[in-house]
């Protein structure tokens, strides 16, 4: 009981906390009793308050591999136009989810992102991860302004799924011929590391 009231005084700190020069954050939410996907609509409320946030990177861990909500991850990716590095780790992705980095689909999403990092996440669709990634990389090397290029995609301990959300298992994820294109066509950008 105690421990729950203080998880509940910390995400009332936090609904309330203003820090609009803060340029780093890492959150980790490892309490197996709660559900960690609110922690998305609180961290929204709090980084993302007035018009500009100042936020460049950003690691947030939901913890018991929670489905990651592509709305609550668009509206606080929206608020965080200047981010640069973002990790995302212990959630389980969907095509939905990693679309919203595709700046095809969502081309006010996170403009600058040069790095990101998926560690321990499950079910990432290697389809739309493939097509998200060329995009990317692509927009970048074009000469459009408003992009940065992706220079770096780390995927640690990550679980896939093909387009008929069949998991690879294994070393199949090492040969799945969308994952070695990627790292053809990329090889200073991808890096897949102890795949699962």
């Amino acid at each position: 009981m105690v421990h729950d009231q203080r998880i509940i005084a910390a995400l009332d700190i936090l609904r309330k906390l203003r820090t609009p020069s803060l340029e780093s954050l890492s959150i980790e939410f490892d309490d197996p009793t709660r559900d960690g996907a609110n922690v998305l609509p609180i961290l929204s409320s709090w980084l993302c308050p007035g018009p500009i946030s100042n936020l460049q990177k950003l690691s947030f861990d939901l913890g018991n591999n929670l489905h990651l909500s592509a709305v609550q991850f668009r509206t606080l990716l929206q608020g965080l136009p200047k981010l640069r590095d973002l990790t995302v780790a212990c959630a389980i992705l969907d095509e939905d989810a990693v679309q919203v980095l595709n700046p095809n689909i969502n081309p006010d999403i996170c403009p600058h992102l040069t790095k990101l990092r998926y560690s321990y996440c499950s079910s990432i669709p290697v389809v739309a991860t493939d097509k998200m990634i060329r995009s990317r990389v692509e927009l970048g090397t074009e000469l459009v302004i408003r992009y940065f290029s992706l220079q770096e995609f780390l995927v640690d301990y990550g679980h896939w799924v093909d387009e008929d959300d069949q998991e690879f298992i294994g070393e199949g994820a090492n040969h799945s011929p969308i994952l070695e294109a990627l790292k053809k066509d990329f090889p200073s950008v991808i890096s897949f590391r102890a795949l699962w």
